[in-house]
């Protein structure tokens, strides 16, 4: 190999490396959020384990709660502007999710939180019979 051939090689590999890491990062976290599986609040914490919080969110008469899951560990290369939320109704069955709602203003528009409706897990798990 030609020191021509060792740089271009060495200046590939010290691009391609990142790139593919960050890649790979937003890959990895796309999957462990996505809810594929979860029909239930007991399939949520069998998934994701317990939400960072919950709240309750109303929509046309209606309550729901809304999980907010995890940000991605400092060891992933992924920058979501904020947490996956995910939407159960009082049942605990899975209505839905947004995997970035600081993203997706149509979030809030569909779940809008009021105040400062913050409710403890434990209150859920003993609903819910979890």
């Amino acid at each position: 190999m030609t020191a021509k051939q060792r740089t271009i090689l060495g200046w590939t590999t010290l691009i391609v490396l990142p790139v593919s890491y960050v890649l790979g990062s937003e890959i990895y976290y796309a999957r462990s959020i996505s809810p594929k599986g979860v029909c239930s609040v007991r399939d949520f914490f069998d998934r994701f384990g317990e939400p960072q919080r919950i709240r309750i969110v109303e929509r046309q008469g209606r309550s729901y709660y809304e999980f907010t899951g995890h940000l991605p560990s400092v060891w992933v290369a992924a920058f979501p502007s904020g947490a996956p939320a995910y939407v159960f109704d009082e049942q605990g069955s899975f209505v839905g999710w947004c995997s970035d709602p600081g993203d997706a203003p149509s979030h809030r528009r569909t779940w809008p939180l009021q105040s400062t409706n913050r409710v403890e897990v434990e209150i859920v798990r003993k609903k819910l019979g979890i």
